[in-house]
């Protein structure tokens, strides 16, 4: 059937999709609301274990000992820089969880950002062969995460929203 503007329109209503059940969607969106809300709280974990890798680290010192003996060695030193990284990073990662739970588009790239930070430092203290076995479960949650972030559940629940503002269209 050709129409006013001298085109085929019948090619193109052959191949649009017939609507979806609203059971259907209320499934889909359910499952990306739970895929979100489960990198969350893998997200809330991972602040867990930099906090537990911060905690296990200071608790090894002897604290007995004066404070001008103990800020001399190069141990705590190290130890308060380690500190100094991973403690905003556990902020920064339950600050990006509960965008994740309440579905802040900007959420994914923080997180994404987060782990790429996290991978960093794993990475240079492997290179620099600071001997910490904490490094080996920090990297495996950054990469599990990572690939978590980039599924298609995840990817589909972030492209499938409208913008908010329609009443403009160019």
């Amino acid at each position: 059937m050709i129409y006013q503007d001298g085109k085929d329109h019948e090619d193109i209503a052959h191949l649009s999709a017939e609507p979806i059940p609203i059971e259907t969607m209320r499934v889909e969106v359910q499952a990306r609301r739970w895929t979100m809300r489960v990198i969350a709280l893998l997200l809330s974990g991972q602040a867990a274990i930099l906090v537990a890798i911060i905690w296990v680290t200071m608790a090894k010192f002897n604290w007995e000992l004066p404070f001008e003996v103990m800020m001399r060695s190069i141990r705590v030193m190290d130890s308060l820089l380690l500190g100094g990284l991973l403690l905003p990073m556990a902020i920064f990662d339950l600050v990006t969880a509960m965008g994740l739970w309440l579905g802040q588009r900007s959420a994914w790239l923080r997180a994404m950002m987060a782990q790429g930070i996290l991978l960093i430092f794993c990475l240079s203290s492997y290179v620099a062969d600071r001997d910490e076995q904490f490094i080996y479960l920090l990297m495996l949650t950054c990469i599990l995460l990572v690939l978590y972030l980039n599924t298609y559940d995840v990817r589909l629940s972030f492209n499938s929203r409208e913008p908010r503002n329609q009443s403009h269209h160019r």
